[in-house]
């Protein structure tokens, strides 16, 4: 057996994470020598405490949750196309040529986790509440995957701008007057987490057709997803969202391990 490796995900909280207890008994079952392990980095300092983290020798990759995934591409020298769209990366991997490469995942595992459920975005309309990192992603997918409109709304008007401008989609000042007109509601917000969270929208204006999308992962189901579900609106949560991108993070830590090794950092 070679030196045990580690795939650090960093967020700011991270006790919410499921990617470890999903992908490390692959790992184990694969016989590779790699674990996933759950890193809260500070708020106020994450540049430094990152790129420390990618210099550490037994580091094989990172996996980047909330709120750092805008702050991670800059520290890669190159990116995927979802990534470089999004201007956010999810995965953290080591190319051949032993540089670090973003990846956006999040958007990936979302639209495929709508085709599992039976709702293809394809010529649909969208409301997101939310343009973080998981937004991001999210709405390069949906442009990616066809989606006829996506309106987004954050507080943060600017970042709703942003992402708008790079994924050809609508910012909107302030939230939707009604939600009626919508195909697929999006939460890419953190609004969810905490039982006493205010829901990131009413979907007692959602049209009875509507398909609900959640990015929160605990509980599983969602918050969102229960008042879904009671409404009888077919919806999806965080943890159909890791599903749908499990794998490429199986296969992109794999190969950054063998990356890692090959360039002789270990």
């Amino acid at each position: 057996m070679e030196n045990l490796m580690l795939a650090p995900i960093v967020g700011n909280p991270v006790v919410q994470v499921k990617a470890p207890a999903l992908l490390n008994p692959r790992y184990a079952a694969a016989g590779i020598d790699l674990e996933v392990v759950p890193v809260e980095l500070p708020l106020d300092d994450f540049d430094a405490t990152f790129s420390a983290l990618l210099n550490r020798e037994d580091v094989a990759g990172v996996i980047v949750t909330v709120p750092f995934k805008a702050q991670a591409i800059k520290h890669c020298s190159s990116r995927d196309a979802q990534a470089e769209i999004a201007g956010a990366a999810n995965l953290v991997t080591r190319s051949d040529d032993g540089h670090w490469r973003g990846a956006m995942t999040d958007g990936v595992g979302m639209v495929r986790a709508m085709h599992v459920a039976g709702f293809d975005p394809k010529g649909r309309r969208g409301f997101m509440a939310g343009a973080g990192g998981a937004g991001k992603g999210i709405a390069a997918a949906l442009s990616a995957a066809g989606i006829a409109a996506l309106d987004i709304y954050d507080p943060a008007y600017e970042k709703a701008i942003d992402l708008a401008v790079r994924t050809g989609t609508m910012a909107l000042r302030r939230p939707p007057g009604t939600l009626g007109d919508y195909d697929l509601l999006i939460n890419a917000t953190a609004l969810g987490l905490n039982e006493d969270d205010l829901s990131p929208f009413d979907l007692a204006q959602a049209n009875a057709d509507a398909f609900v999308a959640d990015v929160i992962a605990e509980p599983s189901p969602s918050r969102l997803q229960q008042r879904a579900a009671a409404r009888g609106l077919r919806n999806i949560g965080g943890m159909d969202m890791l599903a749908g991108q499990l794998d490429l993070l199986f296969e992109g830590l794999a190969a950054s391990l063998v990356n890692t090794r090959k360039i002789g950092r270990v």
